[in-house]
């Protein structure tokens, strides 16, 4: 059983660390379609700055505003730096307290607290970039029953900025999500089955300390829409 035990936890890491290097695939094509959203956007800045689907475009600007790309790749390379000191060594059969209860721990903490900032504020990407590749969809109808001025910006905005590229944009912030919420679950997972086989006594409060850590519910609905 014990050889099991280890064999399933064994692959469960290499797992998690491939799916935790597939991200740094997604940040490329990332930068590279967030250049071209910026390129649409300026290119459209001066013709269509007052229709309702440009301040669309603009509210997904304003959230992406707030995140870094190279901060990203640190936030998934440090945590997959986490995943390789929790690996068990040959003749292993559990991480020493010593190691799991010291700069270890801070560098967990600090992990998991990374992974909840950063859903917060992909998932409010996600959101207004799903806002904003809707909004022409929804009011074409509309622009065609009633074509004022405002629809008719609306219309041509959509022409010149490519919904394609909300759709990309989505696809990928999606996808990290849903990369950092298995990064932070499988961490999470693996450090309290670390610390239950090398300090028993320490699991429960250790189980009730990494909750606080949890990812909000509203972050996890964004990655299951």
């Amino acid at each position: 059983m014990a050889t099991m035990e280890m064999v399933d936890s064994a692959e469960a890491m290499t797992t998690l660390q491939r799916d935790l290097r597939s991200a740094d695939d997604v940040l490329r094509t990332l930068k590279e379609e967030i250049g071209l959203f910026q390129r649409s956007m300026y290119k459209n800045h001066s013709q269509h700055r007052r229709a309702a689907f440009y301040k669309h475009l603009q509210e997904v600007k304003r959230y992406m505003r707030d995140l870094s790309i190279v901060e990203m790749e640190k936030l998934f390379g440090d945590a997959r730096d986490v995943v390789a000191q929790l690996e068990l060594q040959d003749g292993e059969h559990h991480v020493s307290w010593k190691a799991l209860s010291g700069d270890l721990k801070v560098t967990i903490d600090a992990v998991l607290r990374r992974f909840v900032t950063f859903a917060q504020g992909i998932s409010g990407v996600i959101q207004a970039a799903q806002k904003a590749y809707k909004y022409p969809l929804n009011q074409r109808s509309t622009a065609i029953s009633c074509p004022d001025l405002e629809m008719t910006c609306c219309s041509l905005t959509a022409l010149c900025f490519s919904p394609f590229i909300l759709a990309r944009l989505t696809l990928l912030f999606k996808t990290l999500l849903i990369r950092a919420i298995e990064g932070h679950g499988g961490i999470t997972l693996i450090y309290l089955n670390e610390v239950t086989k090398s300090n028993p006594l320490r699991a429960r409060v250790t189980a009730i300390q990494l909750s606080g850590y949890r990812i909000p519910a509203d972050a996890i609905a964004v990655a299951n829409t």
